[in-house]
């Protein structure tokens, strides 16, 4: 996989902890198409508040969940390759033109894991939070889930 696919790959991994349409074998209530997708935007819009945070976030997270992808980031020079690439992305997800976004976060909604609906209150206690590391702390479990739920569906 080369970097360029890799670095949006991270990103459909993150968004997609936002749901989806796959079946879930929960009896959680979980979100529907359109509130997933407006999880999903108000998610990005927060991570670009604390781009490098966030970033690198979703990278170590990603690298916990995915071997391939922690074997590929121990290549030299490549983690700092996918930091620089990765916060791009992250700002493009949180402070591009609305349009683009609402799109992006459609199709990860799509093909992504579903997510329980108590995900959407739990991520906005954490917002309210006032420092960008009390903010990444709080959402980190939640994001941890999804991460977890997409490389058990692998």
């Amino acid at each position: 996989m080369t970097l360029s696919r890799l670095v949006p790959a991270l990103v459909v991994l993150s968004v997609s902890a936002c749901a989806s349409r796959s079946p879930v074998v929960s009896s959680e209530a979980q979100l529907d198409a359109p509130s997933a997708t407006a999880l999903c935007l108000r998610l990005h819009e927060q991570g670009a508040q604390c781009v490098d945070g966030f970033n690198t976030l979703l990278v170590e997270l990603r690298e916990k969940h995915d071997p391939r992808f922690a074997e590929l980031l121990s290549r030299p020079g490549l983690r700092l390759q996918v930091l620089e690439e990765g916060r791009a992305e992250v700002l493009a997800d949180g402070t591009g033109p609305l349009e683009q976004r609402e799109a992006r976060c459609a199709g990860f909604v799509e093909h992504g894991p579903a997510v329980p609906a108590a995900d959407g209150p739990a991520l906005e206690r954490c917002y309210a939070l006032s420092s960008c590391e009390e903010r990444l702390e709080c959402i980190k479990p939640v994001l941890e889930v999804r991460f977890a739920t997409r490389a058990a569906g692998r």
